[in-house]
């Protein structure tokens, strides 16, 4: 699980900003990532995040995962699940201790 870390060169980032004061932005919320393509932060399938964040049988009606469902803008259609990436690592980092 690692962002990408920008190019730096004489403590400069690669757009000219100090980056000794920067450091790389953790996200609040992921967006699921599109069909057949992993999550770049996490290298979760799309599949596999759904499972973790919607009640189903594989966890008991109750997801270890926070999530949120964005109503759509005025005029457009579908809505959007995002997902909590501090419960979302959280999670993940329950998991060293044992396979589950």
């Amino acid at each position: 699980m690692a962002i990408r870390a920008t190019e730096q060169k004489d403590g400069l980032d690669s757009k000219g900003g100090d980056s000794s004061v920067t450091s790389n932005p953790v996200p609040a919320f992921l967006r699921l990532p599109p069909q057949g393509v992993p999550c770049p932060l996490t290298g979760l399938s799309r599949a596999k995040m759904s499972q973790l964040v919607l009640p189903n049988e594989r966890n008991g009606f109750s997801p270890p995962v926070r999530s949120v469902k964005v109503a759509p803008a005025k005029g457009r259609k579908g809505r959007v699940r995002l997902v909590n990436y501090s419960s979302l690592v959280s999670y993940l980092n329950s998991l060293e201790g044992g396979a589950r």
